[in-house]
């Protein structure tokens, strides 16, 4: 603590504080998620039932099942029919990580539905929609962390920073991809060779991937702060979060975890809510604050330990330069 007051870094709850002031002072930051939220409710819902119906009638019920079996069976089949009706294509706006903070994107809204019946237009749009998305996810988070930087800058420089941090995250989108296929489903095969061996081993090593995959999010979580606040690109990104939880090991721990239970905590409050028209425009106004509040937080976080963090550690790129 004391090494924090000499850097000039505040506590956890005074910057969670100092995120909700922020907010506060610039209630705009608010306006996408909302926007985004009003079209899942209101706007129109796609639907991918004739694809999924028309691929479930090609494979018949094989004859001679036991009834047990055969019941099984029907009960999986109408179970993914009920997945196809129920699922929004339109929710892929927002479902990839780094997103837009959402509450009905995964709910039922008000809307007409629109049936996809092209396997080819489904695909192209499962592929274009997360595109879109982080898009939309660039402006809100360069919006948000524009009062966090401290500057005013004009339509020209925002929408600059703007396409820059698209390219960014979809560069990290494609990192993550591809250590989800070279590293995560190598390991996941592993992972269920040794459980055909031994069913203990297969689950120490699902836990252990478990534990990996933990501390891997915690290293990370301010990575797009980094692309935000430093204007960095993805792999400088990464080496500056790092940096930040490595030297801040304590305060970023304690941030991060009450990030986390909030995150984890609200939608039960607003499952509570959103009850008729009124209780869920409520409860839409209430996750974007809430998600608003917690991301300028984490932007004012990480500004506070990378400019301290600056003059002592080679490889961390402050304000203003970025990777070429």
């Amino acid at each position: 603590m004391a090494r924090e007051k000499e850097r000039g870094a505040v506590g956890v709850i005074d910057t969670l504080s100092a995120g909700y002031d922020t907010v506060n002072r610039h209630p705009w930051i608010v306006g996408i998620p909302v926007l985004v939220d009003l079209f899942f409710w209101l706007g129109p819902h796609l639907s991918l039932a004739p694809l999924v119906q028309r691929s479930l009638s090609r494979f018949a019920i094989p004859a001679g099942l036991p009834a047990e079996t055969l019941q099984a069976y029907q009960d999986y089949r109408e179970l993914i029919l009920q997945a196809g009706e129920s699922f929004n294509l339109f929710s892929l706006l927002t479902t990839h990580i780094p997103g837009i903070p959402s509450l009905m994107a995964g709910r039922e809204g008000l809307g007409s539905t629109l049936a996809l019946d092209s396997p080819w237009a489904a695909l192209l749009l499962a592929l274009l929609l997360p595109i879109v998305g982080l898009l939309l996810a660039s402006i809100y988070y360069v919006v948000a962390g524009q009062p966090v930087r401290g500057r005013d800058e004009g339509p020209r420089l925002l929408w600059g920073r703007v396409w820059r941090t698209w390219g960014r995250l979809l560069v990290l989108m494609l990192l993550a991809i591809g250590a989800a296929v070279f590293v995560v489903l190598p390991l996941a095969g592993l992972a269920a060779l040794a459980g055909a061996v031994n069913g203990s081993v297969a689950g120490a090593l699902a836990a252990a991937l478990w534990v990996v995959a933990l501390w891997v999010q915690f290293y990370l979580f301010f990575v797009v702060d980094a692309m935000v606040i430093s204007d960095v690109g993805a792999i400088q990104a990464i080496r500056n979060s790092v940096a930040v939880v490595r030297f801040n090991f304590g305060a970023a721990m304690g941030l991060v975890v009450l990030i986390w239970v909030i995150s984890l905590g609200m939608p039960i409050v607003w499952d509570a809510l959103a009850q008729g028209a009124f209780g869920t425009a409520v409860a839409i106004l209430g996750n974007a604050y809430i998600s608003a509040g917690l991301a300028v937080a984490s932007m004012t976080f990480y500004r506070d330990r990378i400019r301290a963090l600056r003059d002592r550690i080679a490889g961390v790129t402050d304000l203003d330069q970025r990777d070429r």
